[in-house]
């Protein structure tokens, strides 16, 4: 299961972008833990990092994804 919802907010500063990630993988927690959170993560800082190379603006914020892993 992959359920990956982006939200975009407005703020004083500007616009405040965020992730919320929710998925299961095979081999419940113990998978999750030893090889699956660290690549997710990853790939969410990537984003983080690229979207404020691409806008480049002043005031565009990116929030650490929000990873919820279900058994």
């Amino acid at each position: 299961m992959w359920v990956h919802e982006h939200t975009f907010k407005e703020s004083k500063d500007g616009c405040e972008v965020r992730d919320f990630v929710r998925y299961a993988v095979l081999g419940g927690w113990v998978a999750d833990r030893l090889f699956v959170r660290h690549n997710v993560r990853r790939i969410f800082e990537y984003r983080a990092l690229r979207l404020q190379e691409i806008f480049a603006v002043k005031g565009t914020h990116s929030k650490p994804a929000e990873l919820c892993h279900t058994a």
